[in-house]
């Protein structure tokens, strides 16, 4: 098993971190997997509007584990997850939660991993929510709900 332990806020400082644990290069703001680590690949996208993504497209031969550190800067994570373990089972998930409070993830080994994860700061979330109707009465509900785990498969809607 490996684990990766992080308070990062910054997802472009979290991607070099993954690539130094996982003993891997960085190339064009893409991690490639190795076969002795398995097999995909982990992008790092800046978006101009202040957002960061990592991409997550892999399976591996270990189990991973993310341990996320509480952190002192308050920002928020959006993650959309799609996995398929050995025996073909799909199931998906969405995770919002905010880096003042700490979280594990687990990779399992052999299991195929599609994943986006957005990171956004609380200036950035308030002035989006500012814009909307009931954009108050949400950022409210929000600080009470994270971190906020659903498990259901996603379709289109």
């Amino acid at each position: 098993m490996i684990k990766i332990d992080y308070n990062l806020t910054s997802y472009e400082d979290f991607f070099r971190h993954i690539a130094k644990c996982l003993k891997l290069k960085i190339s064009e703001n893409i991690i490639t997997l190795t076969p002795d680590k398995g097999m995909g690949y982990i992008k790092y996208v800046n978006l101009m509007n202040g957002l960061q993504l990592l991409i997550y497209d892999y399976s591996t031969v270990q189990d991973i584990v993310y341990y996320r550190k509480k952190s002192e800067k308050e920002f928020y994570v959006l993650r959309l997850d799609d996995f398929t373990d050995k025996d073909g089972i799909s199931k998906s998930s969405v995770f919002f939660g905010n880096t003042a409070q700490e979280w594990y993830y687990m990779a399992g080994a052999n299991t195929h991993l599609r994943q986006i994860n957005i990171i956004f700061s609380k200036k950035w979330l308030e002035d989006y929510l500012s814009n909307e109707e009931t954009g108050e009465m949400l950022n409210n509900y929000l600080s009470l709900k994270t971190p906020l785990v659903v498990y259901e498969l996603m379709d289109t809607e």
